[in-house]
């Protein structure tokens, strides 16, 4: 079953530049751009051919669904892992 067990949050502007690279963004509208967190797959064999990504935040938790998983988080730092569960199938 694959996990995205692997979480790197807390990216400042310069991290995250020299991380991902720069944004590139339309010149006539206003949106700032930035990466709370950066998940990656706990098995390297897993051959992830399509992540599925669900987000919500209620009552300042996060909920993650990352195709077979499902995470909530304290709050929007994403440090606190607060529940983890990983299914066979798909959660949508």
């Amino acid at each position: 079953m694959e996990d995205f067990a692997i979480i790197e949050a807390g990216f400042n502007n310069a991290d995250e530049t020299i991380n991902f690279g720069t944004r590139s963004i339309g010149y006539d509208t206003l949106y700032e751009i930035s990466t709370i967190a950066c998940l990656k797959c706990s098995d390297d064999n897993s051959g992830v051919e399509q992540v599925l990504l669900n987000s919500l935040i209620r009552n300042e938790k996060v909920f993650l669904t990352v195709n077979k998983s499902i995470k909530i988080f304290k709050d929007a730092e994403l440090i606190d892992l607060v529940f983890n569960a990983v299914f066979y199938s798909v959660v949508f």
